[in-house]
């Protein structure tokens, strides 16, 4: 599959499912990045969004200058607004702190500023404002009574995205882990909720939707524990798959070493046994007549089919 400088939260299950040959979800997507394996964006090229770049709070702003002004194609998406839109659809957001752009050729994405470098900058944080608030290419002066708490701009759910290199590295992390299963990833994410919820009961200086937040936390909690009890009782596919096959291949060597078609799985299990056990020594203790039989059974209609 050709890369691509974002994608889709269903393109990216879909590129994960065909490179792990396992089944991925848009709900796993999320709990990797909830897990902070990959970091979510909104894709809000086209919508002539454009940022105030500050180390003030907004209140303080009192001048803007031209290079301030930033144009942004895509806008990370933090833990609470991932909750929200995941819930309500959507979500709006005042501020960000860090973007992302396509370059000219519009196929790299360039992310800016670094955690490093807002550091080194004094907590700059990006503003919104929004495009029918006022004229782009209009007074300085004006600029600076349109940087108000009351901008923000909405994100959807189908515009969230992953993108290219982000996507690539959350791979690299997937194959590191490929022997933990999702129900184990399951469990660390109801732990991690766990912490998220108590981090914002205990927090005094409390946001004006955090009993939501929280609220939509604990039933997102109730979800996960439900799924992680039914991936206790469940085989994932890709062991499933594993399994089907080692299945056609006991039927297909139960032909070879009988040299018949195994159509009467019986026979050929009473066969198959008694060799077994003649090698007892090396191989253990044969199998059941039946267990022989019933995996030949099951081999020979995968094989047919």
């Amino acid at each position: 599959m050709a890369w691509k400088p974002y994608y889709t939260l269903e393109q990216a299950a879909k590129l994960l499912s065909e490179e792990f040959s396992d089944t991925y979800e848009i709900h796993d997507l999320i709990d990797y990045v909830e897990l902070n394996m990959v970091d979510l964006y909104a894709n809000v090229i086209g919508q002539q969004l454009f940022f105030i770049r500050s180390n003030k709070t907004p209140d303080d702003i009192t001048e803007i200058a031209y290079e301030d002004i930033q144009t942004v194609d895509f806008v990370p998406v933090l833990d609470g607004n991932v909750d929200m839109i995941m819930e309500y659809s959507y979500a709006e957001i005042g501020y960000i702190e860090k973007m992302a752009k396509l370059d000219r050729l519009k196929k790299r994405v360039n992310k800016f500023p670094t955690d490093e470098e807002l550091d080194e900058l004094g907590g700059i944080v990006y503003y919104p404002i929004l495009a029918n608030r006022y004229d782009y290419y209009g007074n300085l002066s004006d600029l600076s009574l349109l940087v108000t708490y009351d901008n923000y701009f909405q994100v959807k759910k189908e515009d969230l995205v992953i993108l290219e290199s982000d996507l690539k590295k959350l791979q690299k992390k997937i194959e590191k882990r490929i022997n933990t299963s999702k129900k184990d990833l399951k469990q660390q994410k109801i732990e991690e909720l766990e912490n998220k919820i108590r981090r914002l009961k205990n927090d005094n200086q409390s946001q004006s939707k955090q009993a939501e937040i929280i609220a939509n936390l604990n039933k997102r909690l109730s979800e996960l524990e439900d799924e992680n009890k039914h991936l206790k009782n469940t085989t994932s596919p890709q062991l499933q798959r594993a399994k089907n096959k080692q299945i056609e291949i006991i039927a297909a060597l139960a032909c070879i070493y009988t040299k018949t078609d195994c159509s009467k799985p019986y026979e050929a299990a009473e066969t198959i046994r008694q060799q077994w056990q003649r090698q007892a020594n090396e191989l253990g203790d044969p199998a059941s007549k039946d267990t022989i039989a019933n995996y030949i059974k099951l081999g020979i209609e995968r094989l047919k089919n």
